[in-house]
């Protein structure tokens, strides 16, 4: 199945293009007696598999940290044992991204950071496009200040 959610779509497609994953969307949105969310996740990995319920928040920034924490432990008391919440969301600072990994709360976004803590299935990636751009950023700053600059 296909999300229907463009973000959910990245994201499952960069899910699947890390080595040995397999995701499937198991439903969409995710409904139950204690949980509407946005929809749910089965990764596996060899003999193993984990089973996400997936929240999509659109921005997270220093303002609306401290709620969605709130709301990613609460969503968490309210799975199912072997349920386990996601954040899929866009770009995350690498600011957020360590207070995600302090408080423990996995996530996904666009750009490419991960961080999913089940059992039989550990990743961590820190947005690796990242580097590439600050790279090209300096290239760029150097050759302009070059460009500047008149030897007498």
């Amino acid at each position: 199945m296909k999300p229907r959610n463009p973000l959910f779509q990245k994201c499952l497609a960069y899910l699947e293009s890390l080595p040995h994953i397999q995701a499937a969307i198991a439903g969409e949105p995710y409904l139950t007696s204690n949980v509407a969310a946005d929809g749910q996740l089965t990764l596996k990995r060899f003999n193993t598999s984990a089973n996400y319920v997936c929240e999509i928040k659109t921005e997270l920034t220093d303002e609306t940290f401290e709620d969605v924490a709130k709301y990613f432990f609460y969503l968490k008391e309210k799975l199912s044992p072997g349920e386990r919440p996601l954040l899929i969301t866009r770009r995350l600072s690498n600011w957020i991204v360590d207070r995600l990994l302090d408080e423990d709360i996995e996530f996904i976004d666009v750009e490419g950071n991960v961080y999913l803590n089940s059992p039989g299935i550990y990743i961590l990636v820190r947005e690796p496009k990242l580097k590439e751009k600050s790279q090209k950023i300096f290239r760029n700053n150097a050759r302009c200040l070059a460009s500047h600059i008149r030897f007498a």
